[in-house]
């Protein structure tokens, strides 16, 4: 069954803030030559922004007790694999990998 995909929004998340992007890329399945969405490309100032916002949260999040990170990062796992079949197949058509690499 063939699954579409939303169209890329030009954001990228900062800070924890929805920020425009002024340019983006197409995005080609290498089989088909076929563009599939257009993804956004960060200013070096977005880049600059969003490192400088990782390295204020990192004391935090080095900070916060060992379990408590795990359960974010099973929490991640778990919605990653009730996405599962959706991410295979993005993979299979953005990257060109077949079912079983995917």
């Amino acid at each position: 069954r063939k699954r579409s995909f939303p169209p890329a929004r030009s954001t990228h998340i900062i800070d924890g803030q929805k920020v425009s992007s002024p340019h983006t890329v197409p995005v080609v399945n290498p089989a088909t030559e076929a563009v599939l969405t257009h993804a956004p490309v960060a200013t070096r100032t977005q880049v600059d922004t969003a490192v400088a916002a990782a390295a204020r949260a990192f004391p935090a999040w080095a900070a916060t007790p060992w379990s408590s990170r795990q359960g974010a990062v099973r929490a991640l796992a778990d919605a990653l694999e009730a996405h599962r079949v959706g991410f295979v197949e993005l993979l299979m058509r953005e990257v060109g990998k077949d079912r079983g690499s995917a």
